[in-house]
């Protein structure tokens, strides 16, 4: 017990006094904004599927699953009054400490004692795999930390033949599923192969116990499931299909190279970047450092050797885990020569809704990491057993070769420095966010220009903050398509031509009354050379003098020149003028007359419109949205025979317009979606 009590003590210390010696006081933008600014108020949302507050109103996704653990963890940080960069670090050093102890636990009921277990736990604690999401999206972590306990509790559910244990498999299944199923699905492979194990291999239960412990953990893994599955089957059936606008299949395999995944890295995030440097830090010190690349392939290469040489009844098992979760990472790469395995598995991810969601082939690499691990510590076990100073000298080395294989944990670099934000917020947002709050409270507020991710010049926070501080609903156009493809298609067109440097003035309030905004923020503040967004120059320059239907602009924060990292020499910076004034950080613009969020609209004299968004943009700039009238689509009311008979006997203005013409359109930043005209 005493032992015990030093090696969970040990993991702590490692866990968490380096998580809060990092960078004390910076905030990094993890998994969701809102559950810093105001996690009682999101908790609040999260319960339902519809989001009246986003997107012109959204079914959300996975955002239930912030119920728990995560969004009730930061609410005890926020109520306690704990600064939000330590919660953060608390929160980090929690997932590390369950991992590091999973392992314990684990080796113990696997039959590895002595210093084997603290550096199989360290293995798998500090595996670089932890390195891919840590600041940015740590709530992915939970199933890998979960998974030697789920490992454990399946074990002991088949020799303990009760309740017990598959109730407490089900309670971290609970815990760790919620927020991403395939990471889960991934991680729950490996107890499920321990059932067949125990009966075939170690002969330590008969089918009749592994059949018992296999239904009590579905039976009750299915009750606490419940919750998020009814989500996303009401996801499924009324939202958009969130998978086709997220990272593709061939993204994902780009770097799932088998050699990275020994490492326990692989995913595409971590090696990419943008015209700022890299995305994850840390991915310089793990691609570019010889000795530190030569440390980390080190590890495998000593489990293999244990794999090899070591007497272990579990040992097939975890070799196993190795191979098949290698199999499942690597998945379909190479991408355009896959080998016949990849081939079956970049069938199954392309072409079926199922394969699709489990693309993210990444989350399969914590079962070879874990594999890796427990064969290591298996291996210093051993040969502790042969002679005690032998095997606490190898398990030295063993632990120093991981630890120094991992020196972002040690020396501060997992915040993730491109993603930080202040807290709290600017002055001048919540200035902004308290006036809008004050004025038109039955409207929108409409935020522009859009945005890639939410990158201000204060921060890179990645959600937009101003959901989070509004008690109106908010709508910006983002990367990531919210709401339904009708209000995304109405954004692109209203945002498209900022994008591209070519503002129609004259279409903002119209659109903006369309969409029930009753305020236009201008968004000067933003970090434009980031994602090549519209430069507050250019933007003030379009909005001078103010476009009809829209007051004159209330800034808010002291006027200052909102500078790119770099220098920028193109024709949009020669052909501004030296002397243009700066405007404010932020701007507010009423809107004149907005429609009401909930209306009915006459169907006498209709707007009747040949085209799609663009083209409503286009109509808005020409003066023909100026209507309190229903607005109708030519092609909806193609298969709508009796609405288009009484729209052409009602006076309905017909509007042709050449936007919603066969071209290829492709999801990707907000910048070069359309693609040339198709003639076929």
């Amino acid at each position: 017990p005493t032992y015990s009590w030093a090696l969970h003590i040990a993991l702590a210390g490692l866990a968490f006094i380096p998580q809060l010696l990092a960078q004390p006081g910076v905030v990094d933008s993890d998994t969701k904004s809102y559950l810093y600014l105001d996690p009682g108020r999101f908790l609040a949302q999260s319960v339902s599927m519809w989001d009246p507050t986003n997107g012109l109103g959204t079914v959300t996704h996975e955002q239930i699953g912030y119920l728990w653990p995560m969004g009730p963890f930061f609410w005890l940080v926020h109520a306690l009054g704990i600064p939000l960069w330590a919660g953060e670090r608390l929160w980090v050093g929690a997932i590390l400490f369950m991992a590091g102890t999973g392992v314990l636990a684990l080796c113990r009921t696997m039959g590895v004692h002595g210093p084997g277990r603290l550096v199989a736990s360290l293995a798998f604690m500090l595996s670089p795999y932890f390195l891919q999401y840590v600041g940015r999206i740590s709530v992915i972590l939970l199933p890998y930390a979960a998974l030697p306990w789920l490992i454990t509790m399946a074990a002991r559910s088949v020799r303990s033949r009760g309740w017990r244990f598959p109730a407490l498999f089900a309670l971290i299944w609970l815990s760790v599923s919620s927020i991403n199923a395939s990471s889960a699905i991934y991680a729950g492979l490996a107890p499920a192969l321990w059932l067949p194990y125990a009966v075939l291999v170690t002969r330590e239960a008969r089918w009749r116990d592994a059949w018992a412990a296999a239904w009590r953990i579905a039976v009750l893994v299915i009750l606490v499931s419940l919750w998020w599955v009814a989500a996303l089957a009401v996801e499924g059936g009324y939202g958009l299909n969130i998978l086709k606008y997220t990272e593709t299949v061939p993204t994902v395999a780009a770097t799932s190279l088998a050699s990275e995944v020994l490492r326990g890295l692989g995913y595409w995030y971590f090696y990419d970047g943008d015209q700022l440097g890299q995305w994850v830090s840390t991915s310089i010190q793990l691609t570019q450092q010889l000795w530190l690349i030569a440390l980390s392939f080190a590890v495998p290469l000593v489990a293999f050797i244990c794999a090899m040489i070591v007497r272990w009844r579990a040992r097939a098992y975890f070799a196993l885990l190795v191979l098949i979760g290698m199999v499942l990472a690597v998945g379909a790469h190479p991408f355009s020569s896959p080998s016949a395995i990849g081939r079956a598995l970049k069938t199954f991810m392309t072409r079926t809704e199922a394969g699709l969601a489990l693309r993210s082939t990444d989350r399969a690499t914590p079962t070879v990491v874990l594999g890796l691990a427990m064969l290591t510590g298996a291996g210093i076990t051993a040969l502790w057993r042969r002679g005690r100073i032998i095997g606490v000298l190898a398990a030295v080395i063993a632990g120093g070769v991981i630890i120094a294989a991992d020196p972002p944990i040690f020396n501060g670099t997992t915040v993730a420095d491109h993603f930080t934000q202040p807290s709290p917020l600017p002055g001048y947002v919540t200035q902004a966010a308290k006036a809008l709050n004050a004025e038109h409270k039955d409207s929108r507020v409409l935020a522009i220009p859009g945005e890639n991710f939410a990158a201000y010049r204060y921060g890179d926070v990645i959600d937009p903050v101003w959901p989070g501080l509004l008690t109106r609903p908010f709508v910006t156009r983002e990367q990531q398509a919210l709401g339904s493809l009708a209000s995304y298609d109405l954004l692109y067109g209203l945002d498209n031509p900022m994008q591209n440097g070519i503002v129609e003035p004259a279409a903002i309030a119209p659109l903006a009354r369309l969409m029930s905004a009753g305020d236009v923020l201008v968004q000067n503040d933003l970090a434009y050379e980031r994602y090549n967004s519209p430069r507050p120059l250019q933007m003030q320059s379009a909005l001078t003098p103010t476009p009809a239907g829209l007051s004159a602009p209330v800034g808010y924060g002291a006027v200052r020149p909102n500078i790119s990292q770099f220098p920028i020499t193109d024709e949009e910076a020669l052909a501004t003028s030296p002397d243009q004034a700066w405007p404010a950080p932020v701007q507010v613009m009423a809107v004149s007359d907005p429609r009401p969020i909930v209306r009915a609209e006459s169907t006498a004299g209709e707007l009747v419109v040949d085209g799609d968004g663009v083209g409503l943009d286009e109509a808005a700039s020409a003066g023909l949205l100026n209507t309190n009238s229903a607005v109708l689509y030519a092609g909806t009311l193609d298969s709508h025979p009796a609405a288009m008979s009484q729209a052409l006997g009602s006076n309905a203005t017909f509007v042709l317009s050449d936007s919603n013409r066969k071209q290829a359109f492709r999801w990707n930043t907000i910048l070069g979606n359309a693609g040339a005209t198709l003639t076929k």
